[in-house]
């Protein structure tokens, strides 16, 4: 996928981004601002594929790379391995939006005490919302890609708890 893909999308969402908006990372991976600004310098001017190696796991276990962050949020990369499945987590602050790009999954929330399965393929958006226990699962045979936008930026991994309620795997969607 082309990075003026997810540029088409940021437009659309009217999220604007700049170089000079690029803030201090959580992860210390990225070093401090002036590389992560460099790294995003880099994104932001780069058209061709999103980087092969993933920047870090996600608590949850899927793989992150990052595409931009500014003071109000964060975008990012999301692939899942096929027929792989997540820890269940939930966040404590962040709300996110998922919107699909390639594969088909299941994700599974549990809002209210209800529990919700919803299809994931090719154009489905959802949301995450703070404190809404979640759990995805790649059901095909090739990656389960999707762009997050989340708000406001991800604060590190202590941002997301590992759910006491759980995807019990016999709910179907039937």
């Amino acid at each position: 996928m082309k990075l003026s893909t997810i540029f088409s999308f940021l437009l659309v969402t009217n999220i604007v981004f700049s170089k000079e908006s690029a803030i201090s990372s959580p992860f210390p991976l990225l070093g401090n601002k002036e590389d992560r600004s460099e790294l995003l310098r880099s994104m932001i001017y780069h058209e061709g594929p999103i980087p092969i190696p993933y920047h870090y796991l996600a608590p949850d276990g899927s793989e992150i790379r990052l595409l931009t962050e500014v003071p109000n949020g964060g975008f990012a990369h999301c692939l899942l391995p096929p027929r792989a499945i997540t820890e269940a987590m939930q966040h404590q602050t962040v709300e996110e939006i998922w919107h699909f790009l390639e594969g088909e999954g299941l994700l599974w929330r549990n809002q209210h005490g209800k529990d919700n399965l919803t299809p994931l393929s090719k154009g489905t958006t959802v949301v995450i919302s703070p404190g809404v226990p979640f759990q995805f699962r790649n059901t095909g045979d090739e990656p389960l890609v999707f762009l997050i936008v989340t708000m406001p930026p991800w604060p590190g991994p202590s941002e997301a708890l590992k759910a006491s309620h759980y995807w019990k795997l016999d709910v179907s969607l039937n």
